[in-house]
């Protein structure tokens, strides 16, 4: 989408409430990453204004329009986690962290572009060509081959670029060769288009994807104005039909670091049948450092979480670690010291607890 920014932006949000920033540098901002937006993004950031909610416009706001903070390039590397390293990539589309389990990338494009994401390397029009063949049937089919040939793997993680993109005969396709193979029992889709574009869920992809049972949907949501009308109506759809969507949650300064906001978020999805998952610790790459949120606060949010919400609706904190080390869970220490009487632990409210056991120290 190539316009004059910031005038064209204002005018499509007919609105000077918002801080945009100015021409020179958001199109810097652009030429890095393009900005990409969906009709349902923009109207949402428009009627949000227009009732004056001006927090839910701004959180749509620094989810998807770009700023001038991401020129700021800190010393991180594009690759966070370590998905390209040569001992994850056995096939071009494939990263293999755990043994068990691949994420399969099988596109290179998203409904809109998320300015936080720890994979624009992977997508957009600024890629390498091995990276642009993303859609070549030829690396598709290889990698559904290596899949076939390793009976280790038990389930396939369908990721991109959003899978969802691409239209239901190449999705279906992908999915039903992967459910033909006997050792897979279980298949994921990870998504951010439930929120971005949630109208691109139709009653005809839910019926297909039904077939393949279990499989299962991760949404990418991050704050509780994410969740409206017709975000939901998609998500019950799926739910309905078997479907089970799990929630993963960036924690991203700006936009969700706060104890109410997550909780309000995690709430809200746990009443509506989705199930918080992850809340993630920021994965750096050198253009998003301005969305980084420190790990001792992740923790107290985790910690105020316990004493609000029931179990099912917390979240795991975890922290995906560099160089294709995966991911590791963080708590809060509710652990204050070990006697020979047991174990003194502090509860959510801040009570020392003595929890008895024989303990040879």
């Amino acid at each position: 989408m190539q316009f004059e920014p910031p005038q064209e932006l204002k005018r499509i949000l007919n609105t000077s409430a918002l801080h945009i920033d100015d021409s020179q540098v958001l199109n810097s901002a652009i030429d890095t990453f393009e900005m990409k937006l969906t009709p349902y993004i923009a109207a949402r950031i428009f009627h949000s204004l227009k009732k004056g909610d001006i927090t839910a416009a701004k959180v749509f706001m620094n989810i998807f329009v770009p700023s001038g903070a991401e020129i700021e390039c800190i010393d991180n590397g594009i690759d966070g986690i370590g998905e390209e390293a040569v001992e994850v990539k056995p096939a071009p589309l494939i990263t293999n962290f755990y043994k068990s389990r691949v994420l399969f990338f099988v596109t290179n494009m998203c409904s809109a572009y998320c300015r936080y994401c720890f994979r624009r390397r992977k997508v957009g029009k600024h890629l390498n060509k091995e990276d642009a063949d993303a859609l070549n049937l030829q690396l598709i089919n290889q990698s559904i081959q290596y899949i076939k040939d390793n009976n280790e793997i038990k389930e396939v993680i369908i990721s991109g670029g959003d899978p969802f993109i691409l239209n239901d005969k190449k999705l279906l396709s992908i999915l039903r060769q992967l459910k033909q193979i006997a050792h897979i029992e279980a298949l994921r889709i990870d998504t951010k288009i439930l929120t971005s574009l949630p109208q691109r869920i139709t009653p005809e992809i839910v019926g297909e994807l039904k077939k393949l049972k279990p499989i299962y949907v991760v949404g990418n949501f991050l704050h509780s104005a994410e969740l409206t009308s017709e975000v939901l109506n998609t998500t019950s759809l799926l739910i309905d039909a078997g479907i089970p969507i799990i929630s993963h949650t960036a924690l991203l300064k700006g936009i969700n670091d706060d104890a109410t906001v997550i909780a309000e978020l995690m709430w809200k999805l746990y009443v509506n049948r989705i199930i918080p998952y992850y809340l993630i610790q920021f994965i750096p790459t050198k253009w998003t450092g301005h969305f980084r949120v420190p790990i001792q606060k992740g923790l107290e949010i985790m910690k105020s979480l316990h004493g609000r919400l029931s179990g099912i609706a917390n979240p795991a904190y975890v922290v995906y670690l560099p160089d294709g080390a995966g991911k590791v869970p963080l708590l809060p220490n509710y652990l204050l010291e070990r006697t020979t009487e047991g174990y003194y632990f502090k509860n959510f409210e801040g009570k020392k607890v003595l929890y008895k056991e024989q303990i040879e120290l």
